[in-house]
């Protein structure tokens, strides 16, 4: 059997070795974005937390900076409630999708140094526990609506949005710190109803530092769990945790 292609004849066997090679170049930046993810963290300073829970949150984000490869984007924000000019917050992202065979060294050198700035001054600076008794507020549900404006805009790039807190929100709005103050399934109905659980579908998110050992913390769980599933994110049990690092968090890679 023969073919033609560009106005020669070819045997079959080589057309289509051909017509793979080129399908493999084609499918190639597919396979990156796969590999790549946005990384949305939100860290909560609050003064409710402990010197043991800033530690642990310190170690994440350092592993994190590990974790960072081509194609990452990484987005820290602290979760308090602020003047949208006081809230501190770094967005960054490595260099343009890369085959890593590919990256040259400078570039290279670029990704290490990214991963240098999360480990060594990132973690530092969003974990320093000065000022924390000033913090009187754990805005979780504002950071998961930044999360969600984030998730949909840029590159259509699998996200994992990591919640750093012990998941008690407390803001006017709804405050879990006071007696009673964890609500049922009918309030996020209600939230649901009037349009403002924000939009996580595709998206993977782990909580990080919520205890589950007492009443209270087994109905935040329970809360956090209906919410995030009202929110259409991806969310498993194994992500709801005192502590874990990047590589434990699992969910189906799916572009949000």
């Amino acid at each position: 059997m023969i073919a033609f292609t560009n106005g020669r004849v070819c045997r079959a066997a080589a057309c289509r070795i051909g017509l793979f090679t080129l399908g493999w170049m084609l499918w190639l930046p597919t396979l990156e974005a796969q590999r790549a993810t946005r990384w949305i963290v939100g860290v909560d300073r609050s003064a409710s937390r402990t010197a043991q829970q800033m530690a642990d949150m310190r170690q994440f984000i350092q592993e994190l900076g590990l974790h960072l490869s081509f194609g990452d984007h990484i987005a820290l924000v602290q979760m308090f409630q602020a003047n949208s000019d006081l809230v501190r917050q770094v967005r960054d992202s490595t260099l343009p999708l890369k085959y890593p065979p590919t990256a040259t060294a400078r570039e290279t050198r670029q990704l290490e140094s990214l991963q240098r700035t999360v480990r060594q001054r990132l973690s530092v600076s969003y974990t320093d526990t000065t000022g924390m008794k000033q913090v009187t507020s754990t805005d979780i549900l504002g950071f998961l609506r930044r999360a969600s404006d984030y998730a949909r805009s840029g590159s259509r790039i699998p996200t994992t949005v990591v919640v750093l807190s012990d998941m008690l929100h407390s803001t006017p709005e709804l405050n879990m710190e006071r007696r009673g103050g964890v609500k049922n399934a009918d309030w996020i109905e209600q939230q649901r109803r009037l349009g403002l659980i924000p939009d996580l579908r595709g998206v993977c998110i782990a909580a990080i530092g919520g205890e589950i050992a007492t009443p209270r913390g087994v109905a935040v769980q329970k809360f956090w769990t209906a919410y995030f599933t009202a929110a259409g994110a991806q969310f498993r049990a194994e992500n709801y945790r005192r502590f874990m690092v990047p590589s434990d968090i699992t969910c189906s890679r799916v572009p949000s």
